[in-house]
């Protein structure tokens, strides 16, 4: 029975149980999709890798809406106790997915650059089994005495098959017309090699692809954080990030008054450190020029009283 503490809310239970079993039908059709590329598993293959980075982010809408008919069919049936408890529980495990959403950004950008890796190395590794493949060949033409001598020698190394004609001709000539035809064989073989590496007008679009991945997961976990909530909160993981933010704002801000009221302390200080050196400097100039007033006058004292003895001895000569 809905309670009731909200009358002016629509109730319909028949549509919020049908909204409710859509939402879950959307769950389980993601997962099927994610399913058909998780099988079989290979793990190390960056391929594969990106393959399954693409599908659970080009299918994500999918339990986003899913997310969003459970959100829909509580408000519209708050009352039901079983249908509360689902839509807290995904809002909840939304949170992995905000998790996972955000990991796939790197888990991307490496796959992508690993595979790019892999492809120059096997294209190395063909180029050097090439090379190898004429060497052992070349040597094997090169050495040989007879024409039944060179035939076995191709045969071990599964060259060439001389034909009766051949065997027939000069050896010097079968072995200049092998090497030849070896010559063209492994040109032909490099340039094959040369052209399976990935050119820049190859990688671009990869790293085109990789940009939309990459900005379309992090679009998801922005989206997943405005509807999941983590345990023990009530406001959605959105919600929560911002009050983080916000609040280590104010910090700065806070932080940044605390500096500039230091700094004008400081230069307060300053001034008045200034102020009393410089009053301390005209006291010094004060007391200076009064010592100096005093010593004119003991100097005056001194000239008077000497120039008295002098006429008092002058007065007794006389």
């Amino acid at each position: 029975m809905p309670p009731s503490s909200t009358p002016d809310r629509p109730i319909d239970p028949p549509l919020s149980q049908g909204l409710a079993a859509a939402g879950i039908g959307l769950f389980v059709m993601y997962g099927v999709g994610v399913a058909a590329v998780l099988v079989p598993l290979r793990l190390l293959d960056p391929t594969w890798q990106i393959n399954l980075g693409g599908a659970l982010i080009n299918n994500a809408a999918i339990p986003l809406l899913g997310l969003i008919a459970l959100g829909l069919a509580h408000y519209l049936y708050p009352g039901d106790a079983s249908l509360r408890s689902l839509n807290a529980n995904c809002r909840q495990w939304a949170v992995l997915a905000v998790l996972g959403f955000l990991l796939l950004v790197p888990l991307l950008s490496v796959a992508t650059l690993k595979g790019l890796n892999q492809a120059q190395q096997q294209q190395y590794e063909q180029q050097k089994t090439v090379l190898r493949r004429y060497q052992q060949l070349r040597s094997a033409v090169l050495t040989a005495t007879s024409s039944p001598n060179l035939r076995t020698k191709l045969a071990t190394l599964n060259g060439p098959v001389l034909t009766e004609a051949d065997q027939n001709r000069p050896l010097p000539e079968l072995q200049q017309a092998l090497l030849e035809g070896l010559i063209k064989a492994k040109t032909q073989m490099l340039s094959q090699a040369k052209a399976q590496t990935a050119t820049p007008a190859q990688t671009f679009p990869l790293v085109l692809q990789l940009l939309r991945l990459d900005l379309t997961s992090l679009g998801l976990a922005f989206g997943f954080a405005g509807l999941a909530n983590r345990p023990g909160s009530s406001q959605s993981l959105l919600s929560d990030w911002m009050s983080v933010v916000g609040s280590r704002r104010n910090r700065k801000s806070i932080s940044s008054q605390e500096r500039q009221q230091q700094k004008e302390e400081r230069a307060e200080q300053r001034r008045q450190a200034m102020a009393l050196r410089q009053q301390s400097a005209s006291r010094q100039r004060e007391i200076d020029q009064l010592r100096a007033e005093e010593r004119q006058r003991e100097q005056k004292a001194m000239a008077e009283d000497k120039r008295s003895r002098d006429e008092a001895r002058r007065r007794r000569s006389d």
